[in-house]
């Protein structure tokens, strides 16, 4: 019988501790979130980049967590549900993050609409338009019976539209003021349309012109950008038999609808077994500067292609301080240094790092704290920016 009480009172305790320390561990990780009603205007005042996790489309439980970094390296979050290859963008002193059916503004204003569509995917394309002081977000709809449809959402703290657009895209940009997007045509699944959705009181998709196949164009690996009616994306040739890369330039004329032409950057090996370690995601991995394009591979290589002469000028290696092996979880190029969030493979560390265009050398590196204690070990890492308080 006092075998038994004392088995019941040991089941109890144990019950009790487990209660007590689940409470606990929610208390404290609760407080590495920040709630969006409580947020002061001057939040981001003393953040230096803002980087979005989220698990998969069909995860349980994982969510997203938009991260931000402040300037002695410390983490805060919010919360909210997932967006596979979800996009933040900052602009006007503010930054837009988004749930599936809403939208948030975080900073100078403090505010949320809820939205009619619902998304689970994204294509990592959220930005804002400087000439139209609006920002706006492409999400993947999936297949209808009218087609394929993308859902584009737009506006500012003032007022959210959205609205379904057809396509499937597999590379977007933006000049200040349009959308321009690369989607597959409906009628001819191997033909692929180069396109513009034009915002106003509705979103206008208008065909600009059919180009190639998607064999063409299969290993798009990256996000567009427009110079000067000049549409650029990169995309690779790969040999898998000898883990081979060959990295090119297309450059698009979109004022005069025809192709203007494509260029190598170089070549290298891939040293895994996998030759999608070749490249990084299929966001934010090549930038502009004056007349040289800049182009980051997976094996850390900075390319240098001049666009005057259209040919390659270099290439280096980032050069990390550190042995450790890294992963790199988000890329910013500004026009000081090339920005990277390192994850330090095995220590489950971050390190906000900057590398100059140069040849590569690490110019700065801050501890990030508290981050892999935030977010869910299932979810991934799918955009990141360097808050720029210039605008504020």
């Amino acid at each position: 019988m006092r075998t038994t009480i004392k088995a019941t009172v040991l089941i109890i305790a144990f019950v009790i501790i487990g209660i007590i320390v689940y409470y606990s561990i929610s208390y404290f990780r609760e407080k590495d979130y920040v709630s969006i009603n409580t947020q002061s205007p001057t939040f981001l005042k003393d953040k230096v980049a803002a980087v979005y996790f989220s698990g998969t489309a069909d995860s349980t439980g994982v969510g997203s967590y938009t991260v931000y970094i402040d300037q002695k390296g410390k983490t805060s979050a919010t919360k909210g549900e997932a967006i596979e290859a979800g996009g933040i963008a900052q602009g006007d002193g503010m930054l837009l993050r988004e749930d599936p059916d809403k939208v948030e503004f975080v900073g100078k204003k403090n505010i949320s609409f809820s939205m009619k569509e619902k998304v689970y995917t994204g294509y990592r394309q959220a930005a804002y338009l400087p000439k139209e002081k609006m920002f706006y977000s492409l999400t993947n709809k999936g297949q209808e019976k009218a087609g394929y449809f993308s859902v584009v959402r737009w506006g500012n703290e003032k007022k959210i539209r959205e609205q379904k657009v057809p396509g499937f895209y597999l590379t977007y940009g933006n000049d200040g003021k349009d959308i321009y997007v690369l989607g597959e045509d409906d009628h001819s699944m191997n033909r692929l349309i180069f396109g513009k959705i034009k915002l106003g009181d509705r979103a206008i998709y208008s065909k600009i012109k059919t180009i190639g196949t998607i064999r063409d164009y299969e290993n798009v690996n990256s996000n567009m950008l427009i110079k000067h009616h000049l549409a650029y994306f990169i995309f690779y040739k790969e040999d898998e038999a000898t883990m081979t890369v060959v990295p090119h330039v297309m450059i698009y004329d979109l004022q005069n609808k025809k192709l203007y032409g494509k260029y190598q950057l170089g070549t290298f090996k891939v040293k895994t077994d996998r030759i999608e370690d070749s490249f990084i995601g299929y966001h934010n991995n090549f930038t502009i500067h004056g007349n040289k394009l800049y182009h980051l591979t997976g094996t850390s290589t900075v390319f240098v292609f001049d666009l005057k002469s259209k040919k390659p000028l270099q290439s280096f290696s980032l050069k990390r301080k550190k042995s450790t092996t890294y992963e790199v979880a988000g890329i910013d190029f500004r026009k000081d240094a090339i920005y990277i969030l390192n994850k330090m493979k095995n220590k489950k560390e971050y390190e906000l790092a900057s590398y100059s265009y140069k040849d590569g050398a690490e110019k700065s590196a801050l501890p990030v704290k508290g981050l892999n204690n935030i977010v869910d070990s299932h979810a991934s890492s799918y955009d990141f920016v360097m808050l720029d308080h210039s605008n504020k």
